[in-house]
C-alpha cells in the first residue's frame, strides 16, 4: 500500500509540475504575442491612420461640403438675390418720400433746437439781459 501511495503521489507531483511548467509556457507565449502585437501596432497604425483620414474622413467631408454648397448656399444666394432685389425697388419708391420727410424733420428739428437752445439762455443766463 505505501508503495501505491508513493506512485500515486510521485505522479501527482509529476502531473502538477508538468501542468505548471505548461502553465508557464503559455503565459510567456501569451505574453510574446501582446508585445508582437504592440510593435505591430506601433509600426502599422500610423499608415493606417493616413488610409482611414485619406480615403474616408477627407472624402466624406468633401462631399458634404459640396452638397451644402450645391444644395444649400445656392438656394441662399438666391433667396438673398429676391430680396435684395425687393427692398431695392421699394427703397427707390419710398426714396422722394424720404427725402422730403427728412429735410422736414431737418427744418423743424433747427426750428425746435433753437427754440430749446432760446429757453435755456433765458433760463440760465436771463439775469444778464434784464
Amino acid at each position: 500500500m505505501r508503495k501505491f501511495l508513493f506512485i500515486c503521489s510521485v505522479i501527482v507531483f509529476l502531473f502538477s509540475g508538468l501542468a505548471f511548467a505548461q502553465e508557464r509556457t503559455q503565459i510567456q507565449e501569451a505574453k510574446e504575442m501582446v508585445e508582437n502585437a504592440f510593435v505591430a501596432a506601433k509600426e502599422k497604425l500610423p499608415t493606417i491612420m493616413k488610409e482611414v483620414w485619406e480615403r474616408q474622413i477627407v472624402a466624406f467631408w468633401k462631399k458634404a461640403g459640396s452638397w451644402v454648397k450645391n444644395n444649400i448656399l445656392s438656394k441662399m444666394e438666391r433667396r438673398y438675390e429676391e430680396i435684395d432685389s425687393g427692398a431695392r425697388k421699394k427703397i427707390k419708391k419710398q426714396e422722394p418720400l424720404v427725402k422730403n420727410e427728412i429735410k422736414e424733420k431737418i427744418q423743424t428739428g433747427e426750428v425746435s433746437l433753437w427754440a430749446k437752445l432760446r429757453v435755456f439762455i433765458e433760463d440760465k443766463f436771463g439775469w444778464v439781459f434784464r
